[in-house]
């Protein structure tokens, strides 16, 4: 089984929505134990486990690891960057994930 792929910074895409992240890569890696994570200069997403999940909720999930490109290891930080951008591009609306689930 295929372990990862690299995908180019800017061409990251998910369910058919282009989702930037500046000058990082992201590296889907279908043995990562967790939806996502975030190392210096990269975002790793584990697609496998996004399967099922509703639209904003995915989104979210890539727009917090890319907000720790930016705020660092502060998870409460990356959270609130990633509602910010939500808003901001109009994924995330009032209500949330809760209309999603």
């Amino acid at each position: 089984m295929e372990r990862g792929k690299l995908i180019d910074a800017g061409r990251t895409e998910i369910d058919g929505r282009r989702m930037p992240c500046g000058s990082s890569p992201t590296i889907l890696d279908f043995h990562l134990s967790d939806f996502g994570a975030s190392g210096r200069g990269f975002i790793v997403l584990n697609p496998n486990l996004f399967v099922g999940l509703p639209v904003p909720v995915k989104l979210w999930v890539f727009s917090h690891e890319c907000a720790h490109q930016t705020v660092g290891a502060d998870e409460g930080k990356a959270d609130c960057v990633a509602v910010q951008r939500g808003r901001r591009e109009g994924w995330l609306t009032e209500g949330g994930f809760s209309a999603s689930l």
